[in-house]
């Protein structure tokens, strides 16, 4: 049974002899960078967790896997507000993924300062709150007054009764 010829986008005929000479140095070529990628992800490195442990616990527990550190003081923020000082809040990396181990990982934490300026942040935040909600409130209260007002002023016809 005779095998079609391949038309490439060039438009020139490959024939099914030099195309079947060539598969076999390709595939060959992408098993080989598939077994590279394959081993060197075998040596990467599980992240741990280290969200919410304090700063000198953290670094000690990346660094014990191998992974370098850089550590990074963490701007304020209202969910920070309840925070222990040098606590780690976020990090660079999810945790318990693998990375390569020549990955640095930074760790963002909190300091006394960061944890006032959060709950300074907080509490603007529910005074504003508040505030908006009073003035609704006041805009409410001042259309039912005037609707009152407007439905007083209005004539009423009354019925007469014709029996």
């Amino acid at each position: 049974m005779p095998i079609a010829p391949v038309v490439v986008a060039a438009g020139k005929v490959i024939g099914t002899a030099l195309l079947a000479a060539a598969l076999p140095k390709v595939v060959d070529g992408i098993s080989d960078v598939a077994a590279k990628n394959h081993e060197k992800r075998l040596s990467w490195i599980r992240v741990p967790n280290v969200l919410g442990a304090k700063l000198i616990d953290a670094q000690n527990s990346i660094e014990a896997v191998g992974l370098k550190v850089i550590t990074v003081e963490a701007d304020a923020k209202m969910v920070y507000r309840k925070c222990k000082p040098d606590t780690v809040v976020t990090m660079s990396k999810k945790a318990e993924v693998k990375v390569d181990p020549t990955t640095t990982i930074k760790l963002h934490y909190v300091t006394q300062i960061v944890i006032d300026e959060s709950k300074s942040m907080y509490e603007n935040h529910e005074k504003l709150k508040a505030l908006h909600k009073k003035e609704r409130k006041e805009k409410i209260e001042n259309i039912h007054r005037l609707t009152k007002e407007s439905l007083k002023k209005i004539p009423l016809i009354k019925k007469e009764n014709n029996e």
